[in-house]
């Protein structure tokens, strides 16, 4: 990681949902994609990769857009926060700075990808589901919070330092 470091997502989207509860509008539909978004702004300096986590891969985004002055990096870690990842990605349009989006996503029931706050992989055949923000902990719990097994936490400790 380069210079500061800054979790975003949570702030945008509890914006997000205090305007569309105070305009009565409706939350727009989400769509989730592995790939990352194009702007014809960024679209230069996007970056796609996979990195292991246990026997799975979880596609992570990168955009930069480095200016000498400015060398933060913004982590979004919950795919389904898109307006934080969006007002993010305004503000490194406007001033700089790399952002990293963990991207995760579930088949829903009219067969489309939805985002999704939690991380599913699988581990010697058995499938484990996190929340990212528990993968920063020597006590990495599962999505209910039950501890996971040694292995397991081994694994996501490899993740994390990626």
């Amino acid at each position: 990681m380069i210079g500061k470091f800054a979790l975003a997502g949570t702030i945008g989207v509890g914006i997000f949902a205090f305007l569309v509860e105070s305009s009565g509008a409706q939350a727009p539909p989400r769509r989730c994609s592995t790939e990352a978004v194009p702007d014809a702004r960024l679209s230069r300096i996007e970056r796609q990769l996979s990195w292991p986590l246990g026997d799975s891969m979880i596609a992570v985004n990168v955009y930069d857009k480095q200016v000498a002055a400015r060398k933060i990096t913004f982590v979004v870690l919950h795919h389904d926060e898109q307006t934080g990842l969006k007002l993010t990605k305004q503000k490194i349009l406007e001033k700089g700075g790399r952002l990293i989006e963990v991207v995760s996503c579930s088949g829903g029931s009219d067969g489309l990808l939805n985002p999704e706050r939690n991380l599913t992989f699988r581990v010697n055949d058995v499938s484990y589901t996190i929340d990212p923000n528990r993968i920063f902990t020597d006590q990495v719990t599962d999505s209910k919070k039950r501890p996971l097994p040694v292995d397991v936490v081994g694994k996501v400790k490899v993740f994390r330092k990626l």
